[in-house]
This record gives structure tokens, C-alpha cells and sequence, in this order.
């Protein structure tokens, strides 16, 4: 029986990111093991192209869009300030919902 080689979460990462740079020309790359996100900048062809790239487990639920998620504004503005309550940050928040910061801060303006 073959024996089959198990990486690690950042080191899959890793890989990724460095296969996705090398297809790329005067690339940047900034890799973020413990939060599980890397950016990738370059340029191919006279164009920049830039990437972020973000790491989940297959079952992590906060893959499904923040459309088929929330139905109602005032079902987001719940969820996000449960998650503040909770000790997330408001970027982390963002990334969670597939939202961004600025939506994250105002809606949590609004509740206070």
C-alpha cells in the first residue's frame, strides 16, 4: 500500500500561494499561518493582478453567502453583534460574513 503524505493546514497553504506567485511576475506574497490567509500580488501580461486567499474546513458553515445567509438587515446587525460580544474583532467579523470592515463598523454603530 502506497504511502500517502499528509500536510498541514499551513503548509497546504503555503503551497498554494507559492504555486498561484509563480505563475505571476515581480509577485509580492504575505502568508498568515495562524489566521489561515496569504495575499498574492503580480503581474502577468502588463496587467497587476492581486488575490486573498482565505483557508476554511469543508464544513466550516460560514462558507454560504451573506445573501442566502441573512433574509433581513436586522438578521445581520444580530449576528454581527453577537460575534463582537463574543471577542471577534471587527475584521474578523467582516471576514466571517463575507462583508466587509466598514459595513461591520457602521452596523455596529447603529445598534449604539
Amino acid at each position: 500500500m502506497p504511502m500517502v503524505e499528509m500536510k498541514s493546514d499551513g503548509e497546504l497553504l503555503k503551497n498554494f500561494v507559492l504555486e498561484l506567485a509563480s505563475k505571476l511576475q515581480n509577485n509580492k506574497i504575505h502568508i498568515d499561518e495562524l489566521q489561515g490567509t496569504a495575499t498574492v500580488q503580480g503581474m502577468k501580461e502588463g496587467k497587476i493582478f492581486s488575490f486573498f486567499i482565505e483557508q476554511r474546513d469543508c464544513t466550516d458553515s460560514s462558507s454560504t453567502s451573506v445573501d442566502d445567509k441573512f433574509v433581513r438587515k436586522s438578521d445581520r446587525k444580530k449576528e454581527i453583534k453577537r460575534l463582537y460580544k463574543s471577542g471577534l474583532k471587527q475584521t474578523e467579523i467582516a471576514r466571517k460574513l463575507s462583508i466587509s470592515q466598514s459595513l461591520v463598523s457602521k452596523l455596529l454603530n447603529e445598534e449604539y
